[in-house]
């Protein structure tokens, strides 16, 4: 490693495929560790409380989601950075979850989470130790 910190990451799906390719996308990335994974947005928000992640990559539509699960993670002190992931990212709906507190809205299956991770911890943001 080249001396940065880890990102500390939660994942969350309902899918267990999807859920098993988030991890297994994450895992590969250096300076990048899965501390926790969630299939409910309850799941979440106690697996942030317990891990304290710098980032979380959560599915938008499933149970204990949608907008609400953002409104909930937008008042987070301290708020990981949040990427949210839809099969339905339309710009009404990107619009309304970066009012409810996502930092980014990508396309299930289309966008690369990864990538736009990396971007964004490229600049200085909370990392572990």
């Amino acid at each position: 490693m080249d001396g940065r910190a880890t990102v500390r990451i939660v994942l969350a799906d309902d899918e267990p495929a999807v859920l098993e390719a988030l991890v297994g996308l994450f895992a590969s990335a250096l300076q990048m560790e899965v501390v926790a994974t969630a299939t409910t947005g309850d799941q979440l928000v106690d697996a942030i409380a317990e891990h304290s992640p710098a980032l979380v990559v959560t599915d938008v539509y499933m149970p204990g989601g949608g907008e609400e699960l953002f409104d909930r993670l937008a008042v987070l002190d301290p708020k990981p950075f949040v990427i949210a992931v839809s099969g339905m990212a339309s710009p009404n709906l990107r619009r309304r979850l970066t009012a409810a507190g996502a930092d980014r809205l990508l396309r299930k299956g289309l966008d690369n989470p990864l990538t736009v991770a990396m971007d964004a911890f490229a600049a200085p943001l909370p990392i572990a130790d």
